[in-house]
């Protein structure tokens, strides 16, 4: 995970000096499917933090967030992975690099489908992984 947003941003409004001061920004919030707005998790001095900070824009999807800070709405927290193009291009700044937590990743397959000779590969190799 990436708290992020745009060089505009930060140049009006600052970096956050520390976790706590997040909940001063204006932030861009992921809304979960039970209406629930997704916390910032964190890893601080082998301290666990969770944040819901204070966001003044709420999607119900990450690219739709990604799309927010993009446009300097503010912080998203988001997934690496989906801004990692705006990252080494530079349109985002990550921050609290060290702090962000990293989730497992997720593998999806249908077993009743059809399955290609390459998805089968792929899905035994993960299976002992």
């Amino acid at each position: 995970m990436a708290v992020a947003a745009t060089p505009h941003y930060f140049t009006t409004h600052g970096f956050p000096k520390d976790l706590q001061e997040l909940t001063q920004y204006q932030c861009i919030g992921y809304r979960l499917s039970n209406r629930e707005l997704f916390s910032w998790e964190f890893k601080d001095n082998g301290e666990q933090i969770k944040l819901t900070p204070n966001c003044r824009w709420i999607f119900n999807s990450s690219q739709s967030a990604k799309d927010a800070a993009l446009l300097h709405l503010g912080l998203a927290y988001l997934p690496e992975n989906l801004i990692e193009t705006e990252l080494a291009s530079g349109q985002l700044i990550s921050i609290f690099n060290q702090s962000c937590i990293t989730l497992p990743p997720l593998y999806l397959y249908y077993p009743h489908r059809n399955v290609s000779p390459a998805l089968r590969a792929v899905i035994d190799t993960l299976k002992i992984s």
